[in-house]
């Protein structure tokens, strides 16, 4: 709903003139034979179709997964999400580009025309030309978004591989997949980065705490809340842990402490969702014991200088109450998952920015109300509170099937 909405202002921005690029869009299209599609688009054609790839990858889970600046096998991120985001609108102008000729000749068949076979040498050179990239860059990048001999067997062993964009059939022949292009390229692009460069990847992997730590506190702009710019470790009676993120509301006095967890995603592994329950909620309860303990058995003014509140903030301070977090950057809410502890907030970051955005509060207490907003979103309480979505009638067919759902019967 947000991305849709920043979507929505930056359409309006850039002045996208949809139905206007529809027409420009049939100008250019011909059907060879009556059986196949070929077109040659033009700089605004092929403008409005990369902004449309741009709007495309704001919507996918794992596009920010590392950060822009992180390099994989000598080349920074920012120029796979570049490739990916282009071939991402290049799919989406060839899929409108077949559903129109569709209906200038409803006889071809459009399963012909969507998946077409490109030599890859030709391919190659028309993006390392666009993008001013060398021979080697543009070979390693689509190495990762290409299902090959190379990487075949390693796919064939994961469980439910998500789809390349593009499927090497021979030395110098390619065929794209729109189904994999328009899926989520991520979750193979990403999974090959780290099997192809592991220590560039853990080394990313290693900066993600710093990078969730500082998008948390955007979320948090007001003059009066300290962000607390490190992690922090504690210990008291052997007990040792560290707080990620630590927010203090100098209005309130009220204190946010948050452990922040960055998983990777996973598809339909059944032992890679039990590795993140696990990891996840044994790690977090250890935590919470910790810092409850500590909070516990440690007066206030200590509490405020091992968090070295005071270099931020000169008058005098104390303190009158202490919320605590779980955020995740991609899962959090596993079925058949009992005992999470109703003292903490939990919730994925997703959940975070929506609570903060929708939930409205009239309180001037910024940290209690993101605990409080971030609990009104949990999946437990959305159930009792929201209205059930009212699915349409609907009806379909395939083949000698109809599916169909009357919402009378």
């Amino acid at each position: 709903m947000i991305v849709e909405r920043m979507i929505d202002e930056k359409k309006k921005k850039d002045n996208l003139n949809e139905e206007e690029i529809k027409v420009k869009l049939r100008e250019i299209i011909r059907n060879p034979k009556g059986k196949y599609i070929s077109y040659d688009a033009t700089p605004d054609i092929d403008e409005y179709y990369r902004k449309k790839g741009h709007y495309f990858i704001l919507k996918l889970q794992g596009y920010d997964e590392f950060g822009e600046e992180d390099v994989f096998g000598g080349i920074e991120y920012r120029k796979y999400l570049d490739i990916v985001e282009t071939l991402i609108g290049v799919a989406i102008m060839h899929t409108e580009a077949c559903l129109e000729l569709t209906k200038m000749n409803p006889k071809v068949d459009l399963q012909n025309l969507l998946t077409y076979t490109h030599f890859k040498d030709k391919t190659l050179d028309i993006y390392k030309n666009y993008f001013g990239a060398s021979q080697t860059e543009i070979e390693q990048i689509f190495s990762c978004i290409t299902l090959n001999k190379e990487n075949f067997n390693y796919y064939l062993e994961y469980p439910g591989a998500s789809l390349p964009m593009y499927v090497q059939v021979s030395d110098n022949m390619l065929v794209r997949l729109i189904s994999g292009c328009l899926g989520n390229p991520f979750e193979l692009l990403n999974r090959e980065l780290k099997r192809k460069f592991e220590k560039d990847y853990f080394e990313a992997v290693n900066k993600r705490e710093e990078r969730f730590r500082r998008e948390l506190y955007h979320l948090f702009p007001h003059d009066n809340v300290i962000k607390i710019p490190k992690g922090i470790n504690i210990k008291i009676d052997g007990k040792e842990t560290d707080i990620d993120a630590a927010l203090f509301d100098t209005n309130t006095m009220t204190l946010g402490l948050f452990q922040l967890k960055w998983q990777d995603p996973f598809r339909k592994s059944m032992r890679e969702r039990f590795s993140r329950i696990t990891n996840l909620f044994q790690k977090a309860t250890q935590w919470i014991e910790k810092v409850e303990y500590w909070l516990t058995n440690t007066e206030p003014r200590i509490i405020l200088d091992t968090l070295d509140i005071k270099k931020y903030y000169k008058d005098e301070i104390y303190l009158t109450e202490v919320h605590l977090f779980v955020l995740s950057r991609n899962n959090m809410n596993f079925t058949n998952v009992d005992g999470m502890d109703d003292r903490v907030a939990w919730g994925t970051w997703y959940q975070m920015i929506e609570s903060q955005a929708i939930v409205k509060s009239s309180s001037d207490n910024v940290i209690r109300d993101a605990f409080i907003k971030l609990k009104t979103l949990s999946p437990k309480n959305r159930m009792k509170n929201e209205k059930i979505p009212e699915i349409p009638n609907f009806e379909t067919r395939f083949g000698k099937y109809r599916i169909y759902y009357d919402k009378q019967n």
